[in-house]
């Protein structure tokens, strides 16, 4: 029986990967001679909090003091230029259809990595707010602590919680928080980890139509 479903947001709900390497290009471009040592650093730590991202690259890319003040400017900074681009980048295939489906049949939670006023912001301009019923950026918490308190909130057995995720990291996070994994092929395979993954929600809404109706 599944109590609840929760989501990642960015590469599971929007199109977003490409989105935040071109943040991070945008908010150091006047770097020019290590811009692109930064997008590198971004990409092999992709999972990686923005504001540890930060610190490191002030400290070790441009060999600033990474203050009060550059801190507030940098998180600023890129927060307008992701905002505008969650904003207008596509959906993945399938998520639309997938939220007005299953919001009426099972608890819809959100759980993103954003910044969680960012993240309110950016559900409500796209409408969907709606559809779930709670979300959570990070900071404040963590998505280990908002998935385990979902399980509580839901009284939800092990494997009754479905966690959907596109990177390696989420899958280690469904482990250890006892949640279902299913995983949307992006940029990380999971085929040798013999959990279900699938190109776009289309997918994976008929894999958990199958479970619900076994």
């Amino acid at each position: 029986m599944i109590k609840a479903i929760i989501f990642d947001f960015d590469g599971v709900i929007i199109e977003s990967f490409d989105m935040k390497t071109e943040a991070f290009r945008e908010s150091f471009q006047i770097y020019h001679n290590v811009v692109d040592d930064i997008i590198q650093y971004h990409l092999d730590n992709y999972a990686v909090s923005r504001f540890v991202k930060f610190k490191y690259i002030y400290e070790n890319f441009l060999e600033l003091e990474y203050n009060d003040a550059e801190y507030r400017e940098i998180s600023e900074r890129f927060s307008t230029i992701m905002f505008k681009k969650a904003v207008n980048c596509p959906f993945v295939n399938g998520a639309e259809e997938f939220l007005e489906q299953f919001s009426m049949l099972v608890p819809l939670y959100l759980v993103s990595g954003t910044p969680h006023e960012e993240l309110e912001q950016i559900v409500e301009k796209r409408d969907l707010r709606k559809y779930f019923k709670h979300i959570w950026g990070t900071p404040p918490g963590t998505k280990k602590q908002f998935i385990t308190g979902i399980r509580q909130r839901e009284n939800c057995e092990p494997n009754e919680a479905i966690y959907i995720g596109d990177m390696l990291g989420d899958l280690e996070l469904a482990k250890t928080t006892g949640t279902l994994f299913v995983g949307r092929e992006l940029k990380q395979s999971f085929e040798e980890f013999n959990v279900p993954s699938f190109p776009n929600l289309v997918g994976i809404r008929e894999w958990i139509e199958d479970c619900m109706s076994t």
